[in-house]
């Protein structure tokens, strides 16, 4: 059954299969980069944290840039270069894991690569399926963006079991795997019609980039809907992500050795617990039936953002 029934069955199914792609390599580089960075380098807390952030750090810092430019260009195209991109660190880094050569700073190179390329290809991204949808198919939205949610549920964690596997294949080859997917995102892209929204949508792009980023921002923060959720998303963030990423990882080597499979079921069980208790408050009525509709499209879009950086 379609999720969107106005929508043409394999454009959408293409766009699926792209998100599906890009998020089961995430999956994977969440397992295998704490992996490699806490117990293949041994790597202090500090040093942890450092890592960590180098996933993150560049993707906060230029989200708002690649929104502005995915309003400005062909986001097919953009995100045809973004999973081309990705295949290039991955594959860098399973080289250089397969000829013993790891450093810490290998890490830090590779996970700031990946950071900038994830701060274009997710605005990129949700962009585009507003083009899939179409005119007709934005009356399911809600849905279509519903199923997107659970394609990268669903292929994240995919990624991470699959990442289990690295103690018999081999690091390398697991990490070689982010490669493959990428270039099946890249192939799933290319099935994609050319995005005209840029062209359409051109009497809004007027301004500076900066004039447009600084207009989103005061508009979230005049926002009823938008604002408390945004403050929620930044104090998860900063009280509990990171305690995920860095301590808890830190505790698993010390305290039970630290490895793949062992570091692999952590990192299952997080989105697992969070996306169960996400759909038992929906169930329960609370918070989000009690909230306005644009209230919880809002976190349903943020919950995109909060999972898919790392």
């Amino acid at each position: 059954m379609s999720a969107t029934p106005s929508v043409p069955n394999s454009q959408y199914q293409w766009y699926l299969t792209g998100t599906g792609a890009w998020f089961f390599a995430i999956g994977i580089q969440m397992v295998m980069f704490t992996y490699l960075v806490t117990t293949v380098l041994h790597a202090p807390a500090n040093q942890v944290g450092l890592a960590q952030t180098s996933l993150t750090i560049l993707s906060a810092a230029f989200m708002l840039i690649g929104g502005a430019v995915a309003d400005k260009v062909d986001t097919r195209r953009l995100i045809i270069l973004c999973h081309a991109a990705a295949i290039v660190p991955s594959v860098a880094l399973a080289t250089i894991v397969w000829m013993g050569a790891l450093r810490y700073e290998w890490l830090i190179g590779y996970g700031l690569m990946m950071g900038l390329i994830t701060a274009f290809i997710l605005p990129a991204r949700e962009a585009t399926l507003g083009d899939v949808l179409g005119p007709d198919g934005m009356k399911s939205v809600q849905k279509a963006v519903t199923t997107m949610v659970g394609i990268q549920f669903l292929a994240q964690i995919g990624g991470m079991i699959a990442a289990r596997f690295a103690g018999d294949m081999g690091a390398e080859t697991i990490i070689l795997s982010q490669a493959l997917a990428q270039a099946l995102g890249v192939y799933a892209a290319m099935k994609l019609i050319p995005s005209g929204r840029h062209h359409t949508h051109a009497e809004d792009n007027t301004g500076s980039q900066w004039q447009r980023i600084r207009a989103g921002l005061s508009e979230v923060r005049r926002s009823h809907a938008l604002f408390p959720v945004t403050v929620l998303t930044l104090a998860i963030g900063v009280l509990f992500i990171g305690s995920f990423m860095v301590i808890l990882p830190v505790i698993l080597r010390e305290e039970f050795g630290g490895n793949v499979q062992q570091i692999s079921t952590m990192q299952v069980c997080f989105p697992s617990i969070a996306e169960w208790s996400k759909n038992s408050s929906r169930r329960s009525g609370w918070p989000l039936s009690s909230a306005p509709k644009r209230l919880e499209q809002a976190s349903t879009c943020l919950h995109v953002q909060w999972s898919s950086p790392h």
